[in-house]
């Protein structure tokens, strides 16, 4: 397709060097105008034709800066930053779920500061929930909040949603998938964010004998045994106990 003319800084919502949430990087599209979903309907069915699974993940996370711009700030004088984040995600669900007929998934962490944006909110559309604390009896605010019973909210709203906890520690998907199981998760996301480090192998190979099935019965210890000595060949209990404890902090 031809490229569309228009979109780039100046789409932004803090185009012309304007200072937003936490910096003046234009990283956020602008939901006023029609550009900004002339371009999104274009590269989202592009990338559909790329892949054919049934889901597709539309992001929509760290959507700091929305309200920020001169077209935005003039309708925050009727509406809520809730009530914009709300419309453009009924946009983009237009066009996954409408035009390319593929369920939505989206990253939740924009519910912290647009709770509102949720009620409106197709149930089809499934949440990513990710948590990186090193015990998640219930998981905080992504924006320094309180804890709070997300999946509990979910549930009581009609979500589906999984969980995702991080590849650099052992307690974070120890106390995440614990705190998963006694809710009704779709599945678990291993979230590696664009490259691995040796430390993170026995975090992934703990997550798999977790998550499969196979390990069910075994104690959490157990399994981080085995999953340090399966990658690193450690047979010592001490030195496989030392690799356990430098990726469980």
């Amino acid at each position: 397709a031809e490229p569309l003319q228009g979109v780039g800084p100046g789409s932004a919502e803090l185009r012309g060097g304007r200072m937003g949430r936490f910096s003046s990087v234009p990283r956020v599209f602008c939901p006023s105008l029609k550009e900004t979903y002339a371009f999104l309907e274009q590269y989202l069915s592009e990338i559909a034709e790329l892949f054919p699974s049934a889901w597709f993940h539309a992001g929509c996370d760290e959507v700091w800066d929305i309200g920020y711009c001169d077209l935005c700030k003039a309708r925050l004088e009727t509406e809520t930053q809730s009530d914009l984040y709300a419309k453009h995600l009924l946009a983009i669900h237009g066009i996954v779920a409408g035009k390319l007929k593929k369920r939505m998934i989206i990253w939740d962490d924009m519910f912290d500061l647009y709770p509102r944006a949720l009620d409106g909110l197709p149930r089809d559309v499934a949440l990513c929930s990710w948590h990186y604390d090193k015990f998640v009896d219930r998981p905080c605010g992504h924006t320094g909040g309180p804890q709070a019973e997300v999946f509990a909210r979910y549930d009581r709203l009609g979500f589906r949603y999984f969980f995702a906890p991080a590849s650099f520690s052992l307690r974070n998907v120890e106390s995440f998938t614990d705190y998963a199981r006694a809710r009704s998760p779709l599945g678990g996301w291993l979230t590696l964010w664009g490259g691995v480090r040796k430390s993170d192998y026995p975090v992934i190979a703990y997550a798999g004998l977790a998550w499969s099935g196979r390990g069910k019965r075994a104690p959490a210890a157990a399994l981080q045994d085995r999953a340090v000595r399966a990658v690193t060949g450690f047979a010592r209990k001490d030195l496989a106990s030392l690799v356990k404890f430098i990726v469980a902090t």
